[in-house]
C-alpha cells in the first residue's frame, strides 16, 4: 500500500475509536441513578426576604379624648393713668376704694382755727369731729380757689368726748395769691362729715 493508503486507514481507524468512547461514555451516564428531588431544588440564587406587616397600633382611649377648650381669658383692665404731683407742692389724695354707704352716720366737722402761715408757706387748719369718738378715720383738708383745687390728709384719733384731726398744712409754694375756700372732710367705716367753708387769704 501506498503512504497516502496507510493514512487514509489511520484517520478512519481513529474516527471509529473516538465515536466508541463516545458511545461507551453515555451508556455510562445513562447508568447513573437520578439525583434526589430534594438535590434538584436546591434555590439558585439568595432568598428574597418578604417584610412582615407591622402590627397596627391600638389607639389610646385615654389618648383619643380630646381635652375640652380653654375658655378665652379676657385681658384685665388697665389701671388709669395718675397724673403726678405738681413739683413743691402736695400729692394729690387719692378718693376712698369704696363709696360711702348710705348707711354711715353724718357727723359734725368744725375747723376751730384756719389760716394762712407766710413763714411756713402754707395753709394750716385744726379739725374737731363731734358726735364719735374713734381712732383710724382720715380728715381730708381740702382748699379750692376758682377752679384750682388741693388737698392734705391726716389720720384721726379719738379722745375722751371727741374725735380730733389735728393740723393739717397745706404748702402755698404753687398756690396763686387770693382767697381759698377751706373745709375739713372726715370718713370712716362708721361715720362721715364735712365742716361749713371758710375762706383763707393767701398772699
Amino acid at each position: 500500500m501506498t503512504r497516502r493508503a496507510w493514512w487514509i486507514v489511520g484517520a478512519v481507524v481513529g474516527a471509529l475509536l473516538l465515536v466508541a468512547g463516545a458511545v461507551a461514555l453515555v451508556a455510562a451516564r445513562g447508568d447513573e441513578p437520578s439525583p434526589p428531588p430534594s438535590t434538584q431544588a436546591a434555590s439558585p440564587g439568595p432568598a428574597t426576604q418578604v417584610p412582615s406587616p407591622s402590627p397596627t397600633p391600638v389607639p389610646d382611649e385615654e389618648a383619643s379624648d380630646e381635652a375640652p377648650p380653654a375658655a378665652p381669658t379676657s385681658p384685665a383692665p388697665e389701671a388709669p393713668p395718675v397724673a403726678p404731683p405738681v413739683a413743691g407742692g402736695p400729692s394729690p389724695t387719692a378718693a376712698p376704694a369704696d363709696e360711702p354707704s348710705s348707711s354711715l352716720r353724718t357727723v359734725t366737722v368744725t375747723v376751730p382755727d384756719a389760716s394762712w402761715d407766710p413763714a411756713a408757706g402754707s395753709i394750716a387748719a385744726a379739725g374737731i369731729v363731734d358726735d364719735v369718738v374713734e381712732t383710724g378715720g382720715r380728715c381730708t383738708l381740702v382748699a379750692t380757689s376758682g377752679g384750682a383745687r388741693t388737698t392734705a390728709t391726716s389720720t384721726a384719733r379719738g379722745d375722751a368726748t371727741a374725735t380730733y384731726c389735728g393740723t393739717l398744712r397745706l404748702p402755698t409754694t404753687d398756690l396763686a395769691p387770693g382767697a381759698w375756700s377751706v373745709v375739713v372732710e372726715y370718713l370712716s367705716a362708721t361715720a362721715r362729715g364735712a365742716s361749713a367753708p371758710v375762706v383763707v387769704q393767701v398772699g
